[in-house]
């Protein structure tokens, strides 16, 4: 005979609970039509907020890796907060390892918050708090369900906006793309601020597919304190002009402003509320005629795109708006390069120069972020479009030229904030000290690279009036290890090869480097430094080559540690520096 499996059981011993001692307060029914569940039980509830409406208590296949459940009146979800579409009520208890212990303790749990939840339930002001603290939860079913109703509007698969500073409230403009077949709804709809282009944002983003509809937009600032409910949520145009009036004081009429605007056919027009960063948004659908009838309005779900949400959840505002102020130019678009462009765009930088005359080739693909579909093309010309089409704001100048022409030729003081040299090579960091006073002038100059198989990184900051030894000291005064030739993978081509290592191994390093770099480019650090990341030397025994470590090296019997060090610059490449 077969054991029952630690699920069976544990089901099992709710259901001789239950059937048992706990049928004064629930009895079996047979639940297999709207979830997935091994048995369920229905219970009462008198004299409650749920009186009259059927309760269960249902354990799923997985009880009790997953808690039981209660489920209601999926009528009441938008009536009472933490109750889903389907009726499961949301009551916060997580499962416990004792549970497959004691599953029937398990059971009583979500019973007890159960009935917790009742007696709160009972509270309007309860009610209204905890609708309120999760309206964006709530107002993504409000809107889903008006979407799906007999009479509802059609609304984009994707409705985007783009905000900005402002206060009050402000006008913008929205694009909105359709296509060609059965339905109806729009692809896509893009809403910005003032005078921003929402036909260029969904180009730069690539939502811009299918036939542009043009539009008007209203931006209308919502209290913190405003009530924000199911019950309070407009459903006619007279309720939502209502709602604008009362929150800009009298001072805006959402049906003049439409009156004013509105010039006959199918322009689309949205109002957007927003409440401590939240973007609520209405659709509205101008009549044909609107003395015979009201336009009609449909609530949104609207996604945030802009570079305060999208890239700090508008959290450290302070440090993003200055990281967006500043321009870095980087030398070098390969395996280190690469990873670390994008971890600076992701920052928040505002303005990148890569500068990199290399083609992608296939074997790019394992330590690059770029892939087969960039073959034969420029590196900096691929990235740089790729991070203009994932990111918001960053604005990235590509230059197919090599890292010394472009420094001799194109770059001049007070271009940049930063300038950072990823190509590893002995000639960019001498060109760079050489040519630092007529073109790179007072910014920092950032050198960095990984030595043979990733056994070590090194980002090196150069604060004026230092400058880089024209003896290019890497080797003998910052690297960790003495490398021979034999660590090179020659190619057969002319000064062909490569140093074997994986994307695990340098993108480690780009993390390392990233970290320093935005570090020097908030002011954090302003003296001449060395940072280097060394793994042990148990790591270099694992080589299937030969090195001569330094002391440097850290002893452990881990090829997986590592220690991270900081050098002084001067101290460390010595009076010639």
């Amino acid at each position: 005979m077969t054991a029952a499996n630690p699920f069976q059981q544990a089901i099992s011993n709710v259901a001789e609970w239950l059937d048992g001692e706990g049928c004064a307060f629930a009895h079996r029914v047979v639940d297999g039509s709207r979830i997935q569940a091994k048995a369920a039980w229905e219970i009462g509830v008198p004299d409650t907020p749920l009186a009259g409406k059927p309760v269960r208590l249902v354990l799923p296949n997985d009880f009790p890796a997953s808690c039981a459940r209660i489920y209601a009146d999926e009528a009441l979800c938008l009536v009472l907060p933490h109750i889903e579409e389907d009726g499961r009520l949301c009551l916060g208890v997580e499962p416990s390892p004792a549970d497959y212990v004691y599953p029937c303790e398990a059971v009583e749990r979500v019973i007890h918050a159960f009935e917790a939840y009742l007696t709160n339930a009972s509270d309007p002001d309860w009610v209204a708090d905890e609708l309120h603290n999760e309206r964006l939860s709530y107002w993504l079913r409000f809107c889903d369900k008006k979407r799906r109703a007999a009479n509802g509007l059609p609304a984009a698969r994707l409705n985007v906006v783009c905000l900005d500073e402002w206060t009050g409230h402000t006008e913008g403009s929205i694009a909105v793309y359709s296509q060609k077949g059965p339905s109806k709804r729009p692809a896509a709809m893009v809403a910005c601020m003032g005078k921003a282009d929402p036909q260029a944002l969904a180009q730069r983003h690539r939502w811009a597919n299918g036939t542009l509809t043009k539009g008007r937009a209203l931006f209308v600032h919502m209290p913190p304190s405003q009530l924000w409910t199911p019950a309070t949520w407009p459903e006619t145009l007279e309720q939502l002009d209502s709602l604008v009036s009362s929150i800009t004081a009298g001072g805006l009429s959402l049906v003049e402003w439409l009156r004013e605007r509105i010039r006959g056919g199918s322009q689309p027009f949205l109002v957007v509320l927003v409440q401590e960063g939240v973007a609520y948004g209405y659709q509205i659908h101008p009549a044909d005629v609107w003395q015979v009838q009201s336009p009609r309005i449909q609530p949104l779900s609207l996604v945030r795109v802009d570079a305060n949400w999208s890239l700090s959840r508008d959290h450290g505002l302070s440090l993003l708006s200055m990281r967006r102020r500043k321009r870095i130019a980087v030398l070098g678009c390969g395996s280190l390069g690469s990873p670390v462009i994008e971890l600076l765009a992701r920052a928040g930088v505002g303005y990148l120069e890569i500068i990199d005359n290399d083609l992608f080739e296939a074997e790019n693909c394992s330590r690059h972020v770029l892939g087969l579909s960039s073959i034969h093309k420029s590196k900096v010309a691929q990235l740089a479009e790729r991070l203009r089409t994932e990111l918001p704001g960053v604005e990235i100048r590509a230059q197919a030229a090599s890292a010394t022409a472009w420094i001799a030729q194109s770059c001049r003081p007070g271009d940049f904030d930063l300038v950072v040299d990823c190509t590893a090579e002995s000639s960019v960091r001498v060109a760079l000290a050489q040519y630092r006073d007529i073109a790179i002038g007072v910014c920092p100059v950032i050198h960095a690279w990984v030595e043979p198989f990733c056994a070590a990184a090194h980002v090196v900051s150069v604060h004026a009036p230092d400058s880089w030894p024209l003896s290019d000291p890497a080797d003998q005064k910052i690297n960790i290890a003495e490398w021979t030739e034999s660590t090179r993978v020659n190619l057969p081509a002319c000064s062909a090869g490569f140093h074997p290592y994986g994307v695990a191994d340098v993108w480690q390093a780009a993390g390392f480097a990233a970290e320093r770099l935005l570090a020097v480019l908030d002011g954090t650090v302003g003296t001449s430094t060395i940072w280097s990341w060394v793994r042990s030397r148990a790591y270099f025994e694992s080589l299937s080559v030969d090195a001569v470590t330094g002391k440097l090296v850290p002893d452990s019997p881990s090829p997986f540690d590592a220690a991270m060090l900081t050098r002084d610059f001067l101290a460390t490449v010595g009076a010639d520096g």
